[in-house]
């Protein structure tokens, strides 16, 4: 498997890349000059941010909120200074000589390889790169001829650096060492044997010959590619974007590296990145980390959990601060590696649905690895803690509970009026977790809480207005926004279907209002998203069409996935610069096009929901699903077929083509269906 990009790559999120869940490397240029980006996903200046205080409390919040207080509000949430940040490392540029011309770029899917062919005097000729998967801080480059190479700082590649106080960086011979005002310094060096450039971030070594590096590459990306579902599409663009973005996926989340934010490692040298490249917990981090589940790369899930374990003193600091109880868990929805909160946006600080999506993230793990161990040892912990919080902050009426003031993620922004009571976002993570947290009781043998089972029947599970789902109550969408988080309880929490009696109706009323309200204020990640609400809604031909949209509208000449969209027209720009490169959309279109094949709602597995009718041959192998399944299905000459194989003991719900299943399976045991 090939993905080719043609020459010029003019910005260095156009590039052709490759990482190692540390290192990022992107390769793009023009003409006779060929730029290789080095980003590292750990590269932080830890100055500045936000420590949650003890006056930051909810009975604070709620009333500055009442009184109409904004100055005080905004001021109780500014951080003090500069927020923290990931920092631009370099880049190594590489001249080819007069008269020579960038033609195209090949990345090998196969086994990591990189290939840069340029032609001088009629003649082709090919730089390649790998980059190593065991060592992360070293790459290599095999050269056709002696080129002229430089390592330049990324210190000298725009102000960005001096202007947060960095001193200009020691610069040798074959590379440079930069220092960090609060932080380690951290080099890049290289070394020439003949034609071979052995590069090193960090300690000076080259430890690999290209040979080695080739075998390890092979041995690596093969295993992977044999161990990832395999799917055939009729659609040889949404092929390869699949194809490019699973591989892209493992390059930024693999297991024992640096837990991926919002551009992985792949970090633009010409300035600090957009939003800090931080850790977005209202949905980025999230669907970055979608591909795990269906793809069976739970292991990659780990380096994320670990992190949020490390931070366990400082979430329960929060929670002391702003529920004032001292047994439970909360962050913020964007921070750095260190639960330091970025500030200076009040209704991210106070959402609590980032800690309750993440608990689900954590159950979920569970119910595709049984992972017992990790579940027992600190999951079911943060699950209790964050609903820990939900209790301090619910307020009882009667035989009714309600959630007084919260937001829903970024609706109103920033402004005074950007909470409610009850916002539906809120109220379905809410039910998500309580229903999470029986069923990991149960796993444990562990006694529940009397007061998941008080919340979960006096607490509504939305908020309903006109006959449709509200932002918050009283609130239905009244602009078209790019979360679509007042649906959040179809997906991603799945706490009702359009199928309940008792919601379809409203459902329904709110699927209108949606499609009605368009996507004239949407990121790039909102199209993954909402693809595969459509699926739930039954729309299986405008999912795919948002997948096929997306792509056309929010990737760059060389395929690079995009914050706002690349031309004027479909989306108001929300940055106003088409340039910010994010990973999570394409990491969405990923768990999005698996969607299309196979999805769960409410237990029951939906087997190609989201297929159209117009592909007439199609096909997908070992598609993970919950409780042990694997899903695999085709469709050649008019019949479709597909099988579950169980892979424990479990009960098989299966709707296929308006027929219901149910049955009891062994563990090896197969069932098969045929159209």
């Amino acid at each position: 498997m090939k993905i080719t990009h043609k020459f010029p790559l003019l910005h260095v999120h156009t590039g052709t890349t490759i990482g190692n869940g540390l290192l990022g490397l992107s390769v793009w240029g023009g003409k006779e000059v060929l730029n290789i980006t080095v980003g590292n996903s750990k590269l932080w200046d830890h100055r500045g941010g936000m420590i949650w205080r003890p006056e930051q409390n909810f009975r604070r919040f709620r009333q500055l909120i009442e009184s109409g207080n904004q100055d005080a509000l905004f001021a109780e949430f500014q951080p003090g200074g500069m927020p923290p940040t990931i920092i631009p490392a370099g880049r190594l540029t590489l001249r080819l000589g007069a008269n020579s011309v960038l033609e195209r770029c090949v990345l090998h899917l196969d086994d990591g390889l990189i290939e840069a062919f340029y032609r001088r005097d009629n003649v082709e000729r090919v730089i390649q790169v790998r980059l190593s998967q065991a060592d992360r801080e070293i790459f290599l480059l095999k050269l056709p001829e002696k080129l002229d190479a430089k390592l330049i700082p990324a210190y000298h590649l725009s102000d960005a650096l001096a202007g947060r106080g960095f001193e200009p960086p020691t610069e040798e011979l074959n590379g440079f060492i930069q220092k960090r005002p609060a932080d380690p310094p951290f080099g890049i060096h290289f070394r020439r044997e003949g034609n071979l450039l052995q590069l090193c971030f960090g300690e000076q070594r080259y430890p690999l010959s290209w040979e080695e590096l080739t075998r390890e590459n092979q041995k690596y990306w093969g295993d992977f590619q044999r161990g990832v579902p395999q799917i055939q599409l009729p659609d040889s663009e949404l092929q390869e974007f699949y194809n490019w973005n699973l591989f892209r996926f493992q390059c930024m989340t693999s297991p024992g590296g640096v837990p991926a934010g919002l551009q992985g490692p792949w970090i633009e040298d010409h300035r600090l990145p957009p939003w800090s490249s931080d850790y977005h917990f209202n949905i980025n981090v999230q669907m970055c980390y979608w591909p795990a589940f269906q793809t069976g790369r739970w292991e990659n899930l780990l380096p994320l959990f670990d992190l949020m374990e490390s931070w366990e003193e400082t979430l329960r600091h929060n929670a002391r601060c702003f529920a004032e109880i001292d047994d439970g868990f909360a962050m913020p929805h964007s921070m750095d590696d260190r639960c330091v909160g970025m500030g200076d946006f009040w209704a991210g600080m106070v959402d609590h649905g980032c800690s309750l999506w993440m608990a689900h993230m954590m159950w979920e793990y569970f119910r595709y690895s049984r992972d017992e161990k990790f579940l027992r040892r600190f999951a079911f912990r943060y699950m209790k803690g964050v609903m820990r919080v939900v209790e301090a902050l619910l307020e009882k009426h009667g035989d009714t509970l309600s959630l007084p003031c919260a937001v829903s993620p970024e609706y109103r922004g920033n402004r005074l009026d950007a909470c409610g009571k009850n916002p539906s976002f809120q109220l379905a993570a809410i039910h998500r977790l309580i229903i999470d947290l029986k069923d990991a009781a149960e796993q444990l043998g562990e006694t529940p809480s009397p007061a998941w089972r008080k919340i979960g029947e006096q607490l509504p599970q939305a908020a309903v207005a006109e006959g449709e789902l509200a932002i918050w109550e009283g609130l239905i969408p009244e602009e078209s926004h790019r979360h679509h988080s007042h649906l959040a309880g179809i997906y991603p929490f799945d706490i009702f279907s359009v199928e309940d009696p008792k919601w379809e109706q409203i459902l329904r009323n709110s699927e209108n209002r949606w499609i009605a309200l368009g996507m004239g204020r949407w990121a790039g990640w909102s199209m993954p998203w909402a693809a595969m609400l459509h699926n739930r809604f039954g729309n299986a031909d405008m999912a795919l069409f948002t997948l096929d949209l997306w792509r056309r509208a929010y990737v760059n000449s060389g395929g690079g996935t995009l914050h706002d969209t690349a031309f004027p027209g479909l989306s108001v720009g929300l940055t106003g610069d088409n340039t910010i490169m994010q990973m999570d959309a394409g990491m969405g279109v990923v768990a999005a096009i698996l969607d299309l094949f196979v999805y769960e709602s409410q237990g029951v597995l939906f087997a190609l929901h989201g297929i159209p009718d117009s592909w007439q041959e199609f096909s997908c192998r070992d598609i993970h699903c919950p409780n042990g399944f694997i899903f695999s299905a085709e469709r050649q000459n008019g019949v479709t077929k597909i099988e579950l194989f169980a892979t424990r003991p479990a009960v098989l719900k299966l709707r296929f083509r308006g027929e219901y299943i149910q049955r009891e399976m062994a563990e090896k045991e197969s069932f098969k269906r045929s159209l």
